[in-house]
């Protein structure tokens, strides 16, 4: 029988072997639609301040229409940046994308010495994906940095943006996975 590991793997190269497929242009009309949600979405939530964005990679759903309206309606969005010496995620504001550089596995992320912002601050974290089933839970590129960085902060809302065939039957997880509460696709 397969390890939970070997099943993530599979899946994994399954999923990323389709959505590198994707042309640009559907991967620009894909994500506008389920970024038009997630705006909507966010427009409902009250006193919203600080919303974790990601940057996309490997044809990722994009997100920029959702940085585009925080900064319209004054909500700081804040991008990850890669601690090596802690294995987790931090959280800086970002206005202008142009200033984010590449940094660990070839993804756009702020400077070193760019000021975090305290990760308990976020109220709605937008998390990137592989693949989702219906409860929510997850399959990642693998390194686990989300799912270390979520699992002490409970209250912060999760949300994944993914293209409908991202979402299958069963994701397989583990005691460590962190589940999203919430997929736009």
């Amino acid at each position: 029988m397969p390890s939970l590991q070997h099943k993530k793997e599979a899946l994994r190269q399954q999923l990323l072997s389709i959505r590198k497929k994707l042309s640009h242009p559907e991967i620009q009309a894909l994500s506008l639609e389920i970024q038009k949600q997630a705006i909507e979405f966010l427009k409902t939530v009250s006193n919203l301040k600080y919303v974790g964005l990601y940057l996309p990679i490997q044809n990722e759903v994009e997100t920029i229409e959702i940085h585009a309206f925080c900064v319209h309606h004054n909500i700081q969005p804040l991008y990850p940046r890669i601690d090596q010496a802690i294995k987790k995620l931090l959280f800086c504001e970002v206005l202008d994308l142009t200033t984010l550089v590449v940094g660990a596995y070839g993804i756009l992320e702020p400077v070193q010495g760019h000021p975090n912002v305290d990760f308990q601050k976020i109220d709605i974290l937008f998390v990137p994906g592989i693949a989702f089933d219906r409860l929510g839970n997850r399959l990642g590129y693998g390194k686990g940095y989300y799912d270390r960085t979520l699992s002490q902060e409970a209250h912060i809302k999760t949300i994944g943006l993914a293209y409908d065939f991202q979402i299958v039957s069963h994701v397989p997880h583990g005691v460590e996975d962190i589940p999203v509460q919430r997929i736009f696709s």
